[in-house]
């Protein structure tokens, strides 16, 4: 009877050990939804690329801005990276109208630089974006890059 005892000890104390101790869990895919054309602040592209960086997992930028469009969203200073290891993963889906249009004239009025999308992260997806009116960024940036980018539906005019 102690053994039986002691194993069933032993069970009790096992279970409550895997159910006490916190399980290793995938990082959950997130979905931000790009809600206006401000520069900054929730709602903008801007954030979305910051909230999608900080997300371990991969994540999609979605843009539902109300009204028919062209929507035009035109940066301040330059967009942040879409970067590793948050980055990874992302896509970028303004679906299949071309109506979302990220235009860097506002940076090239201000004798600023920077490209419209850089992608520093891997297996990212851009999809239906029209990038036009960027001044080239002329740092040592150049080299930053990641692989397995998919592009589709996107197309960049002036200098891009």
């Amino acid at each position: 009877m102690p053994s039986l005892r002691r194993h069933l000890r032993l069970v009790v104390l096992l279970a409550l050990l895997l159910t006490a101790a916190p399980a290793a869990r995938p990082a959950l895919a997130q979905e931000y939804q790009v809600t206006n054309t401000n520069d900054s602040g929730p709602g903008s592209f801007r954030q979305a690329i910051i909230d999608a960086n900080n997300n371990p997992g991969p994540d999609t930028i979605r843009f539902n801005i109300p009204g028919p469009g062209p929507h035009t969203i035109s940066p301040v200073t330059a967009l942040p990276f879409i970067m590793g290891p948050g980055g990874n993963g992302t896509t970028i889906d303004a679906g299949t109208s071309h109506n979302i249009v990220l235009n860097g004239a506002l940076l090239a009025a201000n004798n600023l630089r920077g490209h419209g999308l850089v992608i520093a992260a891997n297996d990212c997806e851009v999809r239906g974006l029209v990038i036009i009116g960027f001044p080239n960024y002329t740092s040592d940036s150049d080299d930053i890059g990641g692989s397995g980018i998919f592009i589709d539906g996107t197309f960049g005019g002036g200098d891009n």
